[in-house]
């Protein structure tokens, strides 16, 4: 796990529900380094988590070793870029009623967003 000074954020953790609270941590350390406005600092807490909320649910048997995500974030001028990658097999949706929002979520915050399916997991890309 990283943070390199206030240019980007690069975490490796277990797709495990802890995780998460270790994401928002770093996310909010990088959104005060980087002097983000509160709606900005909100709006990529907001993608991420629903990114890396849907690797620990979805990817939960991994294709190969433990059971893993990766968080990427940086900043490129005015362009914050987050990357959340998985190395699990996808498990499809849920049969609760009230659920899969996460992607409608993701697409109506961020400027653009891509999802890709990879030989060893999946990737979801977006940009601020």
């Amino acid at each position: 796990m990283s943070i390199t000074g206030a240019e980007s954020v690069n975490l490796r953790l277990p797709a495990a529900a802890p995780s998460a609270a270790v994401v928002r941590y770093c996310l909010r350390r990088f959104a005060q380094e980087q002097a983000l406005s509160q709606q900005r600092a909100f709006d990529l807490l907001v993608v991420v988590g629903e990114a890396v909320a849907n690797a620990i649910e979805h990817a939960y048997r991994p294709i190969t070793g433990e059971a893993c995500f990766e968080v990427r974030v940086w900043r490129a001028g005015d362009a914050i870029t987050a990357r959340v990658r998985d190395y699990g097999r996808w498990r499809g949706p849920s049969t609760a009623i009230d659920r899969g929002r996460g992607l409608m979520i993701i697409g109506s915050v961020a400027r653009t967003y891509s999802i890709s399916a990879l030989r060893d997991g999946t990737a979801v890309e977006m940009t601020l």
